[in-house]
């Protein structure tokens, strides 16, 4: 189960997990609700990251291509354009340390927030 890291949070205005149900692919954490409702919940929302051309082919206009985030891998990396919202902290692992968006890519995330999110 993940843990909400608000050090790495208030540093970065996005960060990345796994997220459990999409089989461990990367997640973009774009958004952290906290009491949602009334049960005091961590919710997470934000977007599926992937390597794999298939996906991507298969929904070119549904993807995002984005700088890898992880300086130790330099293969192709797309974002998947429908967000997932409100989900709960325990679907997801720990923030990933050391990924990070480039200027370009955090400017095209904040413009898929605003339209999908928000």
């Amino acid at each position: 189960m993940g843990r909400l890291d608000k050090e790495l949070i208030e540093k970065q205005k996005y960060h990345f997990r796994y997220y459990r149900p999409s089989y461990n692919h990367p997640f973009l954490v774009a958004l952290v609700k906290e009491d949602i409702g009334n049960d005091g919940k961590i919710y997470l929302s934000g977007f599926n990251v992937t390597h794999s051309f298939g996906m991507f082919y298969k929904n070119p206009n549904g993807y995002l291509k984005i700088t890898n985030p992880n300086k130790n891998d330099d293969a192709e990396c797309f974002v998947q354009k429908d967000g997932i919202k409100n989900k709960p902290l325990k679907l997801f692992s720990n923030p990933i340390k050391g990924w990070n968006l480039t200027e370009e890519d955090e400017k095209l995330i904040d413009e898929l927030v605003e339209e999908k999110l928000k």
